[in-house]
């Protein structure tokens, strides 16, 4: 391969001195999975990095990483690129790998999944573990901030807000107007009432997104909270809005 690469270079008119160090880059292929039976809300990432463990004394370093917009369940496969001039057959080398929303840690490795050496696996299948939080917040007396929204790009800065209380109602603001109404809950069932909304004209992008608010919480038939984020189901069980918790 240093061969092909010094006649291209020659061809090309490219001297020596121009070429990068003899880089002899490889791929690695594996795939993420975890074992809770629930679906990714749309906007999640699956980052997958390769490091150099070989030092207990200093830091990992990245060998190659690669992000991946999951398409269905899990597993979900990726491939990465990495210069095989960083490996040597002492080291000891791992994949990593963590599922994120909106910044959000989901998923994470806790444990090592050995690669390249030490007649670890070609094909690296990670299990990523789900991160709870301490406190969990309950469905009332809650702040829920949208996060994802199917279809529409949540103007970050004027997000949908939800917050329920205990006498059944809920209040809140589509990032345009500002509504509240009552709302019936049994069990994880869930239903909204008519609202009362305010009457802002909304410009083009935040009409869509309002729209979309309202179209959801007029679907929605019962809910979850996954992790500190609330999700708002449709009668088939699929995920309409996807709020965290302030």
């Amino acid at each position: 391969m240093r061969t092909a690469l010094l006649r291209a270079a020659l061809a090309a008119g490219v001297g020596l001195a121009a070429l990068p160090a003899w880089a002899e880059f490889q791929t690695l292929e594996g795939t993420v999975a975890y074992r809770e039976r629930i679906a990714l809300p749309p906007g999640a990432l699956v980052e997958v990095q390769l490091v150099d463990v070989s030092r207990a004394d200093a830091p990992s370093t990245l060998l190659g990483a690669v992000t991946v917009r999951p398409e269905g369940q899990v597993p979900i496969r990726w491939q990465l690129t990495y210069d095989d001039a960083m490996v040597s057959e002492s080291g000891r080398f791992a994949v990593q790998a963590k599922i994120t929303v909106q910044d959000r840690t989901m998923f994470r490795t806790t444990q090592v999944f050995p690669a390249l050496t030490q007649d670890a696996p070609k094909k690296v299948d990670v299990m990523v573990n789900m991160m709870s939080e301490p406190d969990m917040p309950g469905l009332e007396d809650t702040s829920w901030n949208a996060i994802s929204l199917p279809g529409i790009e949540l103007d970050t800065d004027r997000l949908p807000l939800l917050v329920f209380d205990a006498a059944g109602r809920v209040s809140g603001t589509s990032g345009c107007n500002r509504f509240n109404g009552g709302v019936e809950r049994e069990g994880k069932a869930l239903k909204f009432g008519l609202m009362a909304v305010t009457n802002m004209a909304c410009p083009g992008p935040m009409d869509q997104q309002e729209r979309a608010v309202f179209k959801a919480m007029e679907e929605t038939v019962s809910y979850r909270i996954d992790d500190g984020t609330l999700v708002l189901l449709n009668a088939a069980g699929e995920g309409l809005m996807w709020l965290k918790a302030e």
